[in-house]
């Protein structure tokens, strides 16, 4: 994250994968004029504008003593020109990451079947990235991956196939879960260990 202190006119360049831009008034021109809106708004602060690669877009006028602009993606630069003694300060921010390394659930099963492993927590949803079967023992075995919905249904998530001694399998894609979804799986072999990823986010 960078913090620039802007006066005058000129262009400055932004960080990669910015989000967002939080503009903070430091110093307010004499000669600027106050609106009606509430909080109050503001004209002849400055005005600002991002560029993408040597093009740019919509000229933003500062109407606010602190306001926000997201950046459209790909923003490299912002343009600006404050007016008289104005002075601002530009905060950047950036739009959160799932980790979908983040273990959420791992153990042993006894038997073959290992009935529900995970549920997706109320007011959740799961973005499962990894699913992780090792048999443990010297013995050929397979495995299949289940998706348990909330209303009771059940999906195939898929056959691992048949796997050697001592050797573990993985899927590894991309797929949304809703609160209440579970995770099972089923072996051909007794004592699998199992480690589920992904990362839990709220959900509406």
């Amino acid at each position: 994250m960078s913090v620039y202190n802007l006066t005058g006119a000129g262009t400055v360049g932004l960080s990669a994968n910015v989000s967002r831009l939080i503009v903070d008034v430091q110093t307010f021109d004499p000669n600027r004029t106050i609106g009606r809106a509430t909080p109050p708004n503001y004209y002849d602060l400055g005005l600002l504008r991002f560029g993408v690669q040597g093009s740019y877009g919509i000229t933003q006028p500062i109407d606010a003593a602190s306001l926000f602009m997201d950046a459209p993606e790909g923003a490299t630069t912002l343009g600006y020109t404050l007016f008289g003694v104005t002075a601002v300060r530009v905060t950047e921010q950036f739009a959160s990451v799932p980790d979908l390394s983040t273990c959420v659930a791992q153990g042993q099963v006894a038997g073959t079947d290992s009935g529900t492993v995970y549920t997706v927590p109320a007011g959740s949803a799961f973005i499962l990235k990894s699913w992780i079967v090792d048999s443990n023992q010297g013995n050929s075995w397979n495995a299949t991956l289940w998706i348990h919905g909330h209303t009771n249904s059940s999906v195939r998530l898929q056959n691992l196939p048949s796997e050697t001694a001592w050797e573990a399998d993985v899927w590894d894609g991309w797929t949304v879960l809703n609160a209440g979804d579970g995770l099972s799986y089923s072996c051909s072999v007794s004592n699998s260990t199992y480690r589920i990823s992904g990362d839990v986010v709220p959900s509406s």
